[in-house]
């Protein structure tokens, strides 16, 4: 019980520091200052400044940008591995709720 004693007390500290606030999911096509194609799929704000939680559409990495970083706009192709998985997981036949308890 003692040896979880540091880390409980770090616990609230980390808590307000990261103070994120203001979540909420969002869906468009963006790009890095440098060209590169995301999808924004969150928004948040984190000590005040705004933030977005961001996918690379070809190769699914996820990163956390400040929403200065982030140019809207653009066109998704959907051939990449990301519109491909969403298309796939999102198109008819829906699979049932629940299915493996049968």
């Amino acid at each position: 019980m003692l040896a979880a004693a540091p880390l409980a007390a770090s616990l609230p500290a980390f808590a307000a520091e990261a103070d994120i606030r203001n979540y909420r999911p969002v869906f468009f096509p963006a790009r890095t200052e440098d060209g590169r194609m995301l999808v924004v799929i969150r928004r948040f704000t984190r000590g005040g400044e705004p933030f977005a939680l961001t996918v690379e559409p070809s190769s699914l990495k996820t990163k956390i940008r400040p929403d200065a970083w982030i140019v809207p706009g653009g066109t998704l192709d959907p051939a990449t591995k990301y519109l491909a998985g969403l298309s796939a997981a999102t198109r008819p036949p829906y699979p049932i709720e629940d299915s493996g308890l049968r």
